[in-house]
């Protein structure tokens, strides 16, 4: 299955608060390094002379990490965008190594997926995460081949040029206007399918493009682009003059098959019959002559009777063959042993392997085992050597040496992948010079320097210890240089920057633990006595701060002074004078703000013990504009309160945006943004409601909403939002519900789940559950009648499935190919029949859930028309907003 990236021009991004070109959708599984590197290769020029109804079709091998990439891709003209300006779009399929090998075996090329694809060629959806469902299969995109070599050249044999000698490091194709490329090079591919997914290439070079990432490149020879190839060394096939195109190459096939011609062995001279070889030499010739008279002697020879073979040599021979054969018996029985032997000693070793590191995956070690090869496994061995001993380490982190072959899922190459991220995080973490000028900044502000670091460094942490049983956490950490300069900064002779509750937070952040000053809730505790508290509170705090510094002794003596004059004085001592407040600015639209139909994300902070105010601001990450308008209230809903604080230019800073009621307002009455976070608010005691425009004041940006104190509703629009309830197939869906919620930023919610609660006095059923169906509509779904069919459980439990029987013929393709004269050819066969068996017990068991899943009758219910109760359930029900439900005929 491959996955998708989308990219073009949009009024919004997946990426938040980004408009204009980039990713509108794409799978989560595309890492963000990798939807990077393609977002690069995902224009299309617009120079004079280029041929906008051109489509570039495209293959490239991508690198990302430790994994390999095969990217096709489709890029046309798409009209014009939400702007009326020109725009394009680039449909991305990205598919893993282990699907292109799958993909080579059945024969099928990158040409194939790219002329059966149905690629998209316009964007008009909200910006998304692709879900499961969207994965494209490619294992039934095989297309037959055209005549487009014989049209072009006379005959099909030149589609072989391209794989000629000359034509090895690549080569450029010089098509004739109107000329289908991709055809040409489909054709060409079909030569050697073998090797077709080795071949990266694209149909229409454009200026942007780089030539090595290709091996033949086609260009147009009406393209502005045409002059380039003859300065370039690969050679050039011009199609569009055959008079010019050299011989084509013998077949692939043939060439395949040629050997080289051995050197003739000396011919061996024929036998000499056994007849001649005893003839008698010449001095017996006499033999022929007349007998003599003689009885004494005579010329013929005497012949001596031959002597039969000893019975006792015949009795030796048999001996020797019988010796020779019970030890060739002997030798193959030692041979089997010691394959039995080595096979046990290499399943053994592997299982120790595993044992000793804590691995998961048992597939790799199974995989291992079947390979018999003691090289391998040692360079498995040092390979997870090295990793474990970075594990445990917090500097000069050691490469890891990768083994000669991989198992054919990568899960190994994966574990590589997930080690160099979190090396790579954690020495970013660790090696960080942001440590050095915390001295000048605010506990908030460290804050939101160092989170995203350390969620990064977590993040790849988890990733990583996910393939062992039981991962070593370094130590110490690499927050320890953090968290040394926070202690300092505290133990400083003057009082440190900033309120005690930050600091708290920050080092809670570190992981302080038992290295946290107990005096930090003794000086939050100071912070809030008054000159009317009473004086038992500060005599309280004075016997607490036995160990806190001076500066913090003396803070409270001083306001125990001042709660003791208080409580003597007989005359309150006059107010002191205010400056006159700022003229008030005029208030936004209200229907814009509080418009139900508007576009701007809200993002709700509602703190609790486990997301503290500081640390949930600052995860925040806001499409921050320059020279935006800002627009602050301590009400939470109403856009009448709503007052402009402008831009403080005489305290913003390069790093810093600082809004105020005043030049001289204190930090108090202060709003600061870093880069694209929010940092400090005026007061963390109570509700606030930040609004963004755009400079020119058209345009709302965002909305952040701080909830400190509990409110009936978090959220209050005008009108209510307003869903039709659309019935069909016994299933009730709310139409708008899913743009609506999109807007929503919970903070500290990551995964937010809805429900409805009805306001109708009457109503029968009162509460009711929210779906995100696989048609990504919101499902209405009642706890009180049967179970909603999961469509989002049929649809992973049928990709299960067919991966599972994917696996087993390539297990069987696997065991069936074994050459019947290698050693220890029956143990791997039981290896792969126990891995066949075990896939085929897991495929019955998805079979039967899913049959289980697909049975699932649909039970019928209605939901009547009125007021609703918007709700957050994950956290337990939370009031969000008030809503209308219409039916279909009163909507119309």
């Amino acid at each position: 299955m491959a996955w998708q990236l989308i990219y073009t021009s949009a009024p919004r991004l997946l990426e938040a608060g980004r408009t204009g070109f980039g990713t509108v959708a794409r799978h989560r599984a595309v890492s963000g390094t990798l939807a990077s590197a393609i977002e690069r290769f995902s224009q299309f020029a617009r120079q004079p002379g280029h041929d906008l109804r051109r489509i570039i079709y495209s293959h490239r091998i991508v690198l990302s990490g430790a994994s390999r990439y095969h990217v096709l891709s489709c890029i046309r003209d798409s009209g014009s965008d939400y702007t009326g300006r020109t725009s394009h779009i680039a449909h991305h399929l990205i598919a893993e190594a282990m699907e292109v090998r799958s993909l080579a075996a059945s024969g099928i090329t990158p040409a194939d997926v790219l002329l059966a694809m149905k690629w998209r060629t316009g964007w008009n959806d909200p910006p998304r995460f692709l879900d499961p469902a969207d994965e494209v299969s490619l294992s039934g995109m095989r297309v037959p081949p055209s005549s487009i070599w014989q049209k072009l050249a006379g005959s099909p044999s030149y589609a072989r040029l391209p794989y000629s000698a000359a034509a090895g490091r690549g080569c450029f194709l010089i098509l004739p206007p109107d000329v289908d490329g991709l055809q040409l090079v489909h054709e060409s591919l079909l030569e050697d399918k073998a090797g077709a997914w080795n071949i990266a290439f694209t149909t229409c070079l454009e200026p942007g493009d780089d030539i090595g990432d290709f091996h033949w490149m086609g260009v147009s020879a009406a393209s502005p682009l045409r002059p380039q190839p003859d300065s370039a060394t690969r050679p050039i096939f011009d199609l569009s003059t055959p008079a010019t195109l050299p011989s084509p190459p013998p077949p692939r096939s043939e060439t395949a098959r040629a050997k080289p011609a051995e050197v003739e062995a000396p011919a061996i001279p024929n036998p000499v019959p056994s007849s001649l070889s005893r003839q008698p030499s010449a001095s017996l010739a006499a033999a022929d002559a007349p007998p003599s008279l003689s009885p004494e002697w005579s010329p013929q020879p005497v012949v001596k009777p031959q002597r039969k073979a000893p019975v006792l040599i015949i009795g030796i021979l048999a001996a020797l063959v019988l010796l020779a054969c019970g030890t060739a018996a002997a030798w193959h029985l030692y041979q089997k042993k010691q394959a039995e032997v080595a096979l046990q000693q290499t399943i053994q070793s592997v299982d120790l392997l595993w044992f000793k590191h804590g691995l998961k995956f048992e597939l790799v070690a199974s995989w291992l085992k079947s390979q018999q090869d003691p090289r391998l496994i040692q360079e498995y061995q040092k390979a997870l050597e090295v990793i474990q001993a970075n594990m445990a380490k917090t500097s000069s982190f050691a490469t890891v040496p990768l083994p000669s072959k991989n198992d054919p899922a990568d899960l190994f190459s994966k574990l590589v992948k997930h080690h160099q991220a979190w090396v790579d995080s954690y020495s970013a973490l660790a090696d960080s010079k942001m440590v050095q000028d915390w001295e000048s900044k605010l506990p908030s502000e460290m804050i939101s320097e160092v989170t995203p670091m350390l969620e990064r460094e977590k993040r790849a942490w988890n990733d990583l210890a996910a393939h062992f049983k039981k991962p070593l956490k370094p130590e110490p950490p690499a927050t320890q240089p953090y968290l040394d300069k926070a202690l300092t900064l505290l133990s400083a002779g003057s009082q440190p920057r900033g309120k005690p509750s930050e600091w708290k937070s920050l080092l809670k952040s570190l992981e302080a633990g038992k290295q946290t000053p107990a005096w930090l809730d003794v000086w939050e505790s100071a912070e809030k006595l008054t000159r009317a508290s009473p004086v038992q509170g500060a005599e309280d705090l004075e016997k607490r701060a036995a160990e806190a510094p001076a500066w913090l002794v003396q803070m409270i003596a001083a306001k125990k002074q001042d709660s003791i004059a208080f409580t003597t004085s007989t005359v309150p001592p006059p107010p002191a004078p205010s400056a006159p407040a700022p003229p008030e600015k005029e208030v936004l639209p209200a229907d814009l703000v509080d418009d139900p139909l508007g576009s701007h994300p809200i993002y709700i902070v509602a703190p609790d013990k486990d997301s503290p105010l500081i640390p949930a601001l600052a995860s925040l990450e806001l499409p921050v504009a320059e020279n935006m308008k800002i627009y602050i209230s301590s009400k939470t809903a109403g856009f009448k309160d709503l007052k402009e604080w402008t831009e403080n230019t005489t305290q913003s800073s390069y790093t810093e945006k600082v809004f105020s009621v005043g030049r001289m307002a204190d930090k108090s009455q202060q709003i600061v943004f870093a880069g694209n976070r929010l940092v400090r608010i005026p007061d963390t005691r109570q509700n606030t409601r930040v609004v963004a425009r755009s400079e020119d004041g058209q345009k709302l940006l965002f909305e952040v909403r701080i909830f400190l104190e509990p409110l009936e509703y978090l959220l209050e629009f005008n009108p209510w939002p307003s869903f039709i309830a659309a019935n069909a197939n016994n299933r009730i869906s709310l139409s708008g519900m899913v743009p609506f919620l999109q807007r929503l930023h919970l903070v500290a919610v990551p995964s937010p789940q809805y429900g409805i609660r009805s306001d109708t006095p009457g109503s029968m059923q009162k509460k009711f559950f929210l779906k995100l169906n696989v048609s990504d509509e919101y499902e209405v779904i009642s706890p009180t009648t049967a179970p909603a069919r999961d469509e989002f459980a049929i649809d992973f439990q049928t990709r299960k499935k067919e991966e599972l029987e994917k696996g087993i013929q390539a297990e069987r393709k696997l065991r069936d190919g074994l050459p019947a004269s290698l050693a220890g050819r029956e143990a791997k066969i039981k290896g792969y029949n126990d891995a066949i068996a075990a896939k085929e017990a897991e495929l019955a068991e998805v079979t039967k859930t899913l049959d289980a899943l697909q049975n699932v009758k649909i039970a019928s219910f209605t939901l009547p028309p009125g007021t609703y109760t918007l709700m957050e359930t994950s956290k337990g029900p939370r009031d969000l907003c008030k809503i209308e439900i219409q039916s279909p005929s009163a909507a119309k």
